[in-house]
């Protein structure tokens, strides 16, 4: 059961161990497989402006288009992921919640992982349009 009614005008929302451990599982290898395509790509695109800069010198707009809308999309997914990962401290259940491991995972920073996160993709962002506009 995904909610339970505390009240007829007012619906508690509970999540089940099971649910929720899919959920934060599903989440994470979300993160997992998107974090290494995202700095594939980053690292694709400034080995490409700074060998194949010359024959990209009629595709800067273009190259500028992808780049950002690739950079976004990424900052929009890991955001997202960080945040549903963050909101699974607070569905957490009594007995996760007052284990060592629940403790700590309640404790974890994910506003700075997700400002890290907006940080780097911003950084990569500007230094991939530095080298193209160099």
């Amino acid at each position: 059961m995904l909610y339970s009614e505390s009240s007829p005008r007012e619906k508690e929302i509970t999540v089940d161990t099971q649910t929720w451990t899919e959920w934060i599982r599903l989440r994470t290898s979300d993160i997992r497989a998107i974090f290494p395509t995202y700095i594939a790509f980053t690292f694709g695109i400034l080995t490409l402006l700074t060998f194949g800069h010359e024959h990209l010198e009629s595709m800067q707009w273009q190259t500028t288009v992808i780049v950002v809308i690739a950079n976004f999309w990424w900052l929009l997914f890991m955001d997202g992921a960080i945040a549903d990962v963050a909101a699974g401290a607070k569905d957490m259940d009594d007995d996760i919640a007052q284990s060592e491991m629940g403790k700590l995972y309640a404790k974890a920073p994910f506003m700075f992982f997700r400002a890290v996160f907006v940080v780097g993709i911003i950084g990569f962002t500007i230094a991939e349009l530095a080298a193209l506009y160099r």
